[in-house]
C-alpha cells in the first residue's frame, strides 16, 4: 500500500552539515543547545507543523477524497503527487506565518554577519523552507 509523507527528511542538510529535519524539530518544539561559546542557549518553540496539520487536516482529507474520485484508486501515484503539492505549500505558508517569539539579539547579530537583514523567525538561509517535500512510498 502506498503512503505519502510530507515534511523534512534525513538527506537534506543545512550549510553546516546539520540535518534539516533535526533543525525543524528543534524549531517546532524548542530546545536547549550549546552556543558557539559552549554556553547553553534556549531555542524557543516556534510551532509550524502541528498548527498547519490542525488547520488543514480537514481540507487535506477532502482533497484526498476528491482526487480519488477524479483519478481512481488505481492511480494513487498521481493522487499522492497532487496532494503532496498542496500539503508542501501549506507547510511553507505555515513557516512564513510564524513571527513569534521574535529572534534574539544574538541571532540577529549572527544573521547580519552573513548578510541576512531579516528579523523573520524560521527563515535564515532558506534551506529549511526549501527542503519541505513529499515522499511517496
Amino acid at each position: 500500500m502506498k503512503q505519502l509523507k510530507v515534511g523534512f527528511f534525513g538527506e537534506d542538510k543545512e550549510e553546516n552539515g546539520e540535518s534539516v529535519a533535526k533543525v525543524a524539530r528543534r524549531q517546532e518544539n524548542g530546545a536547549i543547545i550549546k552556543g558557539f561559546n559552549g554556553n547553553d542557549v534556549l531555542v524557543p518553540a516556534r510551532p509550524f507543523m502541528r498548527p498547519c496539520a490542525l488547520e488543514n487536516a480537514g481540507k487535506w482529507k477532502e482533497l484526498f477524497a476528491d482526487l480519488i474520485r477524479k483519478h481512481g484508486l488505481s492511480n494513487l501515484q498521481i493522487v499522492f503527487e497532487e496532494l503532496s503539492k498542496v500539503v508542501e505549500q501549506d507547510i511553507k505558508d505555515s513557516i512564513n506565518s510564524v513571527y513569534t517569539p521574535p529572534l534574539s539579539k544574538r541571532t540577529l547579530r549572527n544573521r547580519r554577519k552573513h548578510g541576512n537583514t531579516s528579523d523573520k523567525p524560521l527563515i535564515d538561509t532558506g534551506t529549511m523552507i526549501n527542503s519541505v517535500k513529499g515522499k511517496i512510498t
